[in-house]
């Protein structure tokens, strides 16, 4: 800043200084200082080099280092330079390809900030450049001198090089930075080139001849992708991999910019906001070339602060979340599985020590972990040799989830059920002793702060989990875990992608966002693979194969026929394939009387049928109390013998659950009636023993029943209704309008 001086003259205060103009303008060796600033490691100096090559359209970069004979070689095939490249490649900070962003061949081009001829400072004392292009060859070299100022001349000679191969070849035979004590290794250098560089087959790099290869540990991993448009940003688009052996140095999520990574692992973005451990798990790239106006000078960073790359941050974070969820849900399985085998062992264990104390020449006694069957604490049931233990009595109490601890706590239990046993029924002598047990268990309760139920796998959660697992939408999923998510056959998943309705991604991978709404198409339905198996079962003296697959194309072809001709389709059988794919038609289950006959005669019964399954899942204030509501929508004609029969056809997997009956302890009431326009069935399973209540859910979401949410306020009454009916039959009361609190229910589960 320049001070104003004043005097004053004449008692008059006046400017001893005017107005003047100021310039940009740099020292003699302003190269130098950014050549530190942006490469502060060898490598980064390479892979600049390197990135000039691929915008001269090479195919191929060689790259040879012999730090032993002070030599770093990099040569490429590509387009070379003619007389006004090679004065934009020494020119810095305007680089032409800010206006020509697109090569003649079609790249994206990977560099703009002209800084490659800095790259070459940063790495030697000495160099020497040669390029080919358009039938001439250009030689400079230069020795680098700190004292030198930017604008030194240097010399170029071109010769005639009349069909000789264009491309560029720069030998560096004074490593800078090998006398400043730096280096770097082959290993190094080639994993970087590998994440960081667009490597791929129109455009491959060797390192001492040896051809850098795709990362080999990836196609093993489980895989998340991204594939967004975003209005503002454009596509952005990449894969993110798990893996639980992990990736070494390798780990991070590189965010790249026309095939170059910029910024690094950027764990310092991502990594914050989850556990050490995940992120060594992960490996990703995310193309987002619309970030480029973003990319720092340097390319460690973009302008983090932006709202474009908080974006991408988020869209990114999204697929991390989803990875972290499956993470944590695979410890689940597996430590419910080794606590599975654990409490087994130690039951087993503890059955034998029980044995030994009431009856050490009989068989073992079994232990059940049930509260009901045991009461306050224990119940030995000599006819069935079975010792009732309630895993959360305090008399029970644990002072650590040990194995010595477990079983000295069913020792106790037997101990107390002995003399339960030898005590007189009459009288209150048993009542006195279990309260003496209780009282003392409860003066020392705070040394057992566990107990036998910290074995168990809560079964009171709020949270819901289908059968298998949750379906991340980012993540490829085999054609195998497909089958044991939706119990569809490998053989029906195959038709499926055959036929579009889900896309195989590579490798019979597909896509989880896909799964659920395939899931909801089929909910109730079979495809006609299945549906001829159940329709047809097993005939004797005929290959089932054979026989199966001749059905299945005869009605394949007969469903075709009649669509073609554009005949009405009765609603309970429909082609969900996409147009102008391979047909995949699926039938309801409830219909496959009225299926079987079409296979017979040719000829479709018209009649109406039950779509768009819904249920909800409640808990109520009462630990135990829950309750499952369904909703179930008309679809054609249906008289009311038509509904009762397709409704329980529909939740026969239900009775299954109580081996053809209701699951004892639970009823169940249904309605029908329209609302708004529409004739729907809602219906609830109600219970006090919210495990099993659960398992109902779990079979209705296998059976393609979408999962809506409903508030609590007025199930208690509807819950009370049902709970305190005699019949635990399957009423279905069609009525004119549905009651108040019923309508409520259907109205969220609409939503």
């Amino acid at each position: 800043m320049v001070s104003m001086s004043e005097t004053i003259v004449g008692g008059k205060l006046e400017d001893k200084i005017s107005s003047f103009n100021v310039r940009r303008t740099h020292g003699t060796d302003l190269s130098t200082t950014m050549g530190r600033l942006l490469f502060q490691d060898v490598i980064t100096s390479v892979l600049e080099l390197v990135a000039n090559s691929y915008d001269a359209d090479s195919t191929h970069v060689g790259i040879t280092y012999e730090p032993e004979n002070n030599l770093l070689v990099i040569s490429d095939n590509g387009s070379g330079m003619n007389i006004e490249a090679i004065k934009s490649f020494f020119r810095v900070g305007d680089s032409t390809k800010r206006m020509n962003p697109i090569s003649p061949n079609g790249r994206k081009r990977i560099g703009e900030f002209g800084i490659a001829t800095l790259a070459l400072k940063s790495l030697a004392h000495h160099y020497s450049l040669e390029t080919t292009c358009d039938n001439v060859k250009y030689k400079l070299e230069e020795t680098i001198d700190p004292r030198d100022r930017d604008d030194k001349p240097l010399e170029v000679n071109p010769t005639r090089a009349e069909g000789e191969d264009t491309g560029t070849n720069l030998i560096l035979d004074d490593l800078a930075f090998l006398a400043d004590g730096r280096q770097f290794t082959i290993e190094e250098l080639k994993r970087r080139l590998s994440i960081e560089m667009p490597i791929s087959k129109d455009f491959t790099v060797s390192v001492n001849n040896q051809v850098i290869a795709a990362k080999e540990d990836i196609r093993s991993s489980r895989e998340y992708i991204l594939d967004i448009d975003d209005s503002e940003i454009g596509k952005i688009s990449g894969a993110i991999f798990y893996s639980r052996k992990g990736f070494g140095k390798d780990a991070g999520v590189y965010i790249k910019v026309h095939g170059r990574a910029v910024g690094g692992a950027n764990q310092d973005i991502f990594g914050e906001a989850f556990r050490v451990g995940l992120a060594k798990r992960l490996y990703g790239f995310v193309h987002a070339d619309g970030l480029r106006p973003l990319i720092g000078l340097d390319r460690k960073s973009f302008l983090k602060d932006h709202p474009y790359f908080q974006k991408v941050t988020e869209y990114v974070l999204d697929v991390l979340r989803q990875i972290r969820q499956d993470e944590e849900m695979d410890r689940k399985l597996d430590n419910k599985g080794k606590t599975e085998l654990k409490l087994d062992s130690i039951l087993s264990a503890a059955a034998r020590d029980v044995r030994d104390l009431v009856d050490p020449d009989g068989p073992d006694y079994k232990i059940e972990l049930n509260e009901d069957e045991a009461g306050e604490i224990a119940y030995l049931d000599h006819d069935e040799r079975v010792l009732y233990v309630n895993p959360n009595s305090p008399a029970l109490g644990l002072a650590a989830v040990k194995r010595a601890e477990v079983r000295m706590a069913i020792l106790k239990a037997a101990e107390f059920a002995l003399v339960q046993g030898s005590l007189p029924i009459k009288g209150n002598a048993r009542d006195k002793h279990k309260a003496a047990v209780l009282g003392i268990a409860r003066k020392f309760q705070r040394f057992h702060k566990n107990s036998l139920s910290d074995l168990i796998e809560d079964q009171d959660s709020e949270e819901y989990e289908g059968k298998f697992y949750r379906i991340s939408p980012a993540r490829l999923y085999t054609f195998t875990e497909i089958s044991k998510i939706t119990g569809w056959s490998n053989a029906v998943i195959k038709r499926m992608a055959n036929s579009k309705v889900i896309h195989d991604r590579g490798d019979e991978r597909i896509l989880g966002a896909e799964i659920p709404q395939v899931q909801q198409l089929m909910g109730g339905r079979l495809c006609i693979y299945d549906a001829v198996r159940v329709a047809f079962p097993n005939p004797k003296g005929v290959i089932d194969y054979a026989f199966w697959q001749n059905r299945e194309d005869t009605a394949n072809r007969r469903l075709d026929k009649i669509a073609d001709k554009s005949k009405e389709l009765p609603p309970y059988i429909r082609n969900i394939a996409p147009e102008g794919e391979p047909s995949f038609w699926i039938a309801d289950k409830s219909n496959m009387e009225s299926y079987k006959k079409f296979m017979e005669t040719g000829k479709l019964p018209i009649e109406g049928t039950l779509t768009n399954p819904r249920f909800s899942y409640c808990k109520l204030h009462s630990s135990d109390e829950a309750a499952v509501f369904y909703l179930l929508e008309f679809e054609g004609e249906m008289d009311e013998n038509s509904v009762r029969k397709t409704t329980e056809s529909r939740l026969k997997t239900i009775k299954d659950l109580g081996e053809g009956d209701l699951p004892a302890g639970i009823k169940t009431k249904s309605w029908c009636s329209n609302y708004e326009g529409k004739r729907y069935i809602l219906g609830i399973f109600a219970g006090d023993f919210a495990s099993a209540i659960k398992e109902v859910a779990q079979e209705l979401s296998t059976e393609g029943f979408t999962r809506k949410n409903v508030l609590k306020t007025g199930i208690q009454t509807i819950y009370d209704e049902v709970i305190n009916q005699r019949s635990s039959a399957w009423p279905l009361y069609v009525i004119p309008k549905f009651p108040d609190n019923v309508a409520s229910v259907l109205e969220q589960m609409l939503k």
